[in-house]
């Protein structure tokens, strides 16, 4: 025990000081689609660079959603929100205001998007809705990480579901 006589726990895990890296961001989006092949017997097809380079002309795309897309342009779920093709991001650009980028759709339409960096829900008439996470670096990280530790199970048609040894007890 410390001399205080207070016990400290120390943090888990090897956590990264600052930003991911393009090799870090790389890996990520691999993971994901990885994931995806086991779990969903996702075919995975990359999207072609001219494809991504042609919507990020119309708005600022994160390097680590250009990662995924070249990893799996479609097949992959945020929980109930299916990864949009890039090419169909293009052709709905109109209805979302600038500088967000919708890159999932659930089943309802609503949409997560990415602007100024940070990963939003959006709702189609009602505009930006509450904030997942600062960044889309991080919150591809953090749900690569869920994913990887079996929190999540596939639901054809469905997305992604909690599983029941991860959802939070229910106590009486």
């Amino acid at each position: 025990m410390p001399p205080s006589g207070k016990i400290e726990v120390a943090e888990e895990g090897n956590r990264r000081k600052g930003e991911m890296t393009p090799s870090e961001m790389r890996q990520c989006a691999k993971d994901i689609v990885a994931w995806f092949q086991q779990h969903a017997d996702l075919d995975a097809k990359g999207c072609d660079q001219s494809v991504i380079d042609e919507l990020s002309k119309k708005r600022d795309v994160p390097l680590a959603l250009e990662e995924l897309w070249r990893e799996a342009a479609t097949g992959v779920w945020f929980e109930g929100y299916e990864l949009l093709h890039p090419q169909s991001i293009t052709k709905m650009l109109s209805d979302v205001d600038a500088p967000y980028v919708p890159f999932a759709r659930d089943i309802d339409d609503a949409l997560l998007v990415v602007g100024d960096d940070a990963v939003y829900e959006y709702e189609m008439g009602e505009g930006r809705g509450d904030r997942l996470e600062s960044s889309i670096a991080d919150y591809l990280e953090a749900y690569r990480n869920k994913l990887l530790e079996g929190r999540f199970e596939y639901m054809d048609g469905d997305g992604c579901v909690e599983t029941m040894a991860s959802a939070p007890s229910r106590g009486k």
